[in-house]
């Protein structure tokens, strides 16, 4: 029975030994923006409030203008 628990224990411990490849800031940031819209961000229209201030952006056909 021991040896079974430890036969176990072993290949749970060889199984969960992965090596990934860390992701590079740009992969990180590409993923964020696949998972947050993608391309909506694109041709978008956003407005939020920040503590007193009002704030808005739109973006479309590759121009941006913000308000404050």
């Amino acid at each position: 029975m021991q040896k079974l628990i430890y036969i176990v224990t072993v290949c749970l411990l060889v199984l969960a030994c992965k090596t990934e490849t860390p992701l590079t800031a740009q992969e990180v940031i590409e993923k964020t923006l696949e998972v947050s819209g993608g391309d909506k961000y694109l041709n978008a229209e956003i407005d939020f409030d920040f503590r007193t201030m009002h704030y808005r952006s739109a973006r479309g056909s590759g121009k941006f203008q913000y308000e404050r």
